[in-house]
């Protein structure tokens, strides 16, 4: 999703975990925007190779900072109720006052995820599911 937004010239934030393997704290997320223009089959999910660009890495150790200039926070992790609202919980305290927060989970209920969130983010939190969209 990163890099097919990023074709449309947006810059996008990019955090992923820590690898516990590397002595890189952003092996996983560096890895991964490094095959956004080499994926097969064709075509590869970044179509200009300069749009890389618009995509700025980190991880969610170090570089929560990142969060505060983004509109859109889409959160893609493990379809575990417990393990999302931990991220909420740590990722909220850097949202911009209008900033949406979408989780793409296809099988955890809205109401569940929005269960412990503030109020405030609340009106602000939708389901978007771009693989397999809920109905």
């Amino acid at each position: 999703m990163a890099a097919l937004i990023a074709n449309s010239s947006y810059k996008i934030v990019l955090l992923d975990i820590i690898a516990k393997d590397s002595d890189d704290p952003n092996k996983i997320v560096n890895t991964a925007k490094e095959n956004l223009h080499k994926q097969k089959p064709p075509p590869p999910p970044l179509s200009f190779p300069d749009r890389a660009n618009f995509i700025t890495i980190g991880n969610l150790e170090y570089d929560l900072d990142l969060i505060k200039e983004c509109d859109l926070v889409i959160e893609v992790i493990v379809e575990k109720l417990e393990i999302k609202h931990q991220l909420y919980n740590k990722i909220i305290p850097y949202f911009k006052e209008d900033a949406i927060i979408a989780s793409n989970t296809s099988t955890l209920p809205l109401e569940r995820l929005k269960e412990n969130l503030p109020d405030n983010i609340k009106s602000r939190f939708v389901i978007t599911h771009f693989f397999n969209p809920p109905r």
